[in-house]
């Protein structure tokens, strides 16, 4: 999956319009699994960022859910991170955020703070 998520990066992008959020959320653990993997050491996480980001709409929420259960959460916490500090993203999505995020994660202690802060 990651050697095709390397050479087609607008793969999963194609894919996230007609997503469920169940689906979202397997897409984004499944691009998070193989970001992480050591073939690709690191090459893949701009892309899922961005793409995080670009599909803001469909996959913010299950990004915060799927980055509290991946081992490598960096891409989707950076994309959570620039959502966050952009004045342009609505406060009713920074609203949404802040009422999805679980009452203890590790993984995303420290965007929790910023969010809320």
């Amino acid at each position: 999956m990651g050697t095709r998520l390397a050479a087609e990066p607008d793969l999963a992008g194609r894919l996230v319009p007609d997503a469920s959020p169940a689906h979202a959320g397997q897409l984004l653990t499944t691009y998070a699994r193989a970001a992480h993997h050591p073939a690709f050491r690191g090459r893949l996480d701009a892309h899922l960022t961005a793409l995080c980001v670009h599909h803001h709409d469909t996959l913010t929420l299950p990004a915060i859910e799927v980055a509290t259960q991946v081992e490598a959460p960096a891409p989707l916490i950076d994309a959570l991170r620039q959502l966050t500090t952009n004045p342009a993203t609505p406060n009713e999505l920074l609203i949404t955020m802040a009422d999805r995020l679980p009452l203890a994660s590790h993984n995303l202690a420290e965007w929790a703070t910023e969010l809320t802060g």
